[in-house]
């Protein structure tokens, strides 16, 4: 490799003096002015190509600038953008988190609020009618004026004790359903012997 140009140089002033260097070959030269220190770099990179063409050099160590450049600004920047996308993908995750977190707790409030303000009503509204409704049965029913007549008093007894003796079964029955069962042993013990 015997075209050394193509790797970037870089020259820098320092206390007065000027430095010319090819980083990635690892040539510096310093000089008074700008001119002296391209010089003086330019008679190292004359060196290091009579070093390779010599032999004492392996020019295969010496990659060229563009894969070496492209592949570490390629790398970078892949790196870059991966933790650029990764820092977004946090901060986007938080943020609608934090945002769902807000807006659940408003609409829980809300549904309290509501149910609230429902309920209360109803209640209002159903326990004034129901007990109003009820004061006035009640006083109906005690006016002595309204006392049926003994004929309709008779009739109704009588209606009631048909019902009973109709429901009277099923209700036993039912009642059975809810209470525990005698055991054996009590059930033989009660029965009168034959």
């Amino acid at each position: 490799m015997s075209n050394l140009d193509e790797f970037d140089t870089v020259i820098r002033r320092k206390s007065g003096a000027a430095i010319a260097a090819v980083p990635r070959l690892g040539l510096y030269a310093q000089g008074p002015d700008v001119a002296s220190a391209l010089a003086a770099l330019e008679q190292k990179k004359t060196a290091l190509v009579a070093d390779i063409d010599a032999g004492l050099v392996d020019a295969d160590l010496i990659s060229k600038p563009e894969q070496v450049q492209l592949r570490n600004a390629r790398a970078s920047n892949v790196g870059v953008f991966a933790l650029k996308t990764g820092i977004f993908i946090v901060l986007a995750t938080l943020g609608a988190l934090v945002a769902a977190t807000l807006i659940s707790a408003k609409l829980e409030a809300a549904i309290d609020r509501v149910r609230f303000a429902a309920e209360s009503t109803f209640y209002q509204a159903v326990e004034g009618s129901f007990w109003t409704k009820i004061e006035g049965f009640i006083e109906r029913a005690a006016d002595p004026g309204k006392e049926p007549s003994p004929e309709r008093k008779q009739k109704l007894e009588q209606n009631i004790r048909t019902l009973a003796d109709r429901w009277r079964p099923i209700v036993t029955e039912a009642l059975s359903v809810f209470t525990p069962e005698k055991s054996a042993t009590t059930e033989n013990d009660a029965k009168p012997a034959q």
